[in-house]
């Protein structure tokens, strides 16, 4: 074995640092000592990283015991975390606790630190509970989407066109990318935990990128409350003038994160390997490199995430209403196309109720935004009048209600505006009577 006390004359271990544009570090590598090399800094490298580099191969008796081990510290995190009930013991699956392990190198007391952190930022931000209505004026240029091809391993894939920012607002940003991250991970296969991230930099400028500080935010919130949920970051083709902002925001990002961010460049035959390795050329979008063409519709998209919205209620236990389905598409067996459902002819069903009062004139502002609705049974209508609240909301129904919900269809417009005035216009009103 090597003895890694010898003098520097003997064995040096060293980190050479680069000045590539993708700031990358290289490895630690062995060699000895260059007095002409500049630049140069030497660090202790623990014993254990030994066997890696010169590849000693570990016994399989070690490789049980490792597993054993891990599988013992999955109990203990869980032990630790102490009674969870609802949402959290939902969240919280031996892959997740695994997941926060292996971002903390496997340490329990840092994992189960920031696995209850999660927890707490998930009470209050609640991203179970964002629906496509909430964050659909986000999406109107296609920034952010899921793809509609997974990569070489089935996994799902985001599409996020940086030019394409159409707003300004970090806590829109970021909760829309929120969703459709619970979105994608609901969407994998169950042998697989990653997404994988294709970021495309064509009509990126300083004055469509998201600031600093968003961009922190996001960073930290991916690597804190999503950990280990990213296979592969592809920056493609990204302008000269992004490695200011670059040389910011890489400070922020964790040794793992960063060694899943690859810089691909379209006449670079590397990059064209790694692409290739990832993802079949045939199914992918020419912005990066494939042969397929990439059109968003919003409309379209729009559509498919009213009806994620409907799968996500569901797997969180929101949907309390017993539906009849058909085994097919989980919709009642009566339904045959979506309908719009005006706001007048909710009304005029509730004003049908024994219950109301003569003097009671419910105030309606119709608008030009439209909800699509899948027939709503009888019995669920019932219920909805018993409960009495929806007799106080602007348009007759509470498009997040959990009664309602799992029928909404698809929301052309904005929530705010379907169900009252919409929140810009009154801001203005607002302002203009101050």
């Amino acid at each position: 074995m090597f003895n890694t006390s010898l003098p520097v004359t003997y064995l040096t271990l060293q980190y050479r640092y680069t000045q590539k544009f993708d700031g990358r570090n290289q490895l630690p590598f062995v060699h000895r000592k260059r007095p002409s090399e500049s630049r140069v800094s030497t660090y202790d490298l623990p014993s254990s990283h030994l066997g890696t580099m010169f590849r000693i191969k570990p016994s399989n008796t070690n490789q049980a015991d490792d597993s054993a081990s891990r599988d013992a510290k999955v109990s203990k995190l869980r032990a630790g975390l102490g009674p969870l009930s609802g949402r959290s013991l939902k969240f919280c699956t031996d892959p997740c606790l695994r997941r926060y392990l292996e971002a903390q190198n496997w340490n329990l007391d840092k994992a189960k630190k920031m696995l209850e952190e999660t927890l707490k930022w998930r009470s209050t931000f609640k991203p179970e509970e964002i629906r496509w209505h909430e964050v659909a004026h986000e999406g109107e240029t296609g920034k952010v989407s899921r793809a509609n091809f997974h990569d070489r391993l089935g996994r799902t894939a985001l599409i996020i066109r940086s030019g394409k920012q159409n707003t300004s607002c970090p806590e829109g940003n970021i909760r829309h990318l929120v969703y459709l991250l619970e979105n994608a991970i609901l969407n994998l296969p169950e042998d697989q935990e990653q997404i994988s991230w294709l970021i495309d930099f064509n009509g990126w400028s300083l004055n469509t990128n998201v600031s600093i500080k968003t961009a922190r935010d996001i960073i930290y919130m991916m690597q804190n409350h999503y950990p280990e949920r990213l296979a592969i970051v592809v920056l493609y083709s990204p302008p000269r003038f992004f490695k200011a902002f670059w040389k910011v925001v890489k400070y922020f990002i964790d040794t793992k994160t960063f060694e899943k961010i690859k810089f691909v460049y379209p006449n670079n035959k590397d990059s064209l390997e790694l692409m290739k390795s990832f993802f079949d050329t045939e199914n992918l979008p020419s912005e990066f490199g494939g042969k397929a063409t990439l059109n968003y519709d919003h409309e379209e998209f729009s559509r498919l995430m009213a009806q994620e919205d409907i799968k996500t209620a569901k797997f969180w236990g929101f949907d309390d209403v017993a539906v009849h389905t058909n085994g097919n598409n989980g919709y009642s067996k009566a339904e045959v196309t979506p309908v719009a459902v005006p706001a007048d002819a909710i009304m005029s069903r509730l004003k049908t109720a024994d219950h109301l009062e003569e003097t009671t004139h419910p105030t309606l502002l119709i608008t030009a935004d439209t909800v699509y609705f899948h027939e709503i049974p009888d019995e669920v209508i019932d219920r909805l009048i018993k409960e009495g609240i929806i007799l106080n909301v602007d348009g007759g129904l509470m498009l997040v209600h959990p009664l309602t919900l799992p029928f909404v269809d698809t929301v052309i417009g904005t929530a705010d505006s379907v169900m009252g005035l919409p929140r810009g216009l009154t801001e203005k009103l607002i302002q203009e009577a101050l």
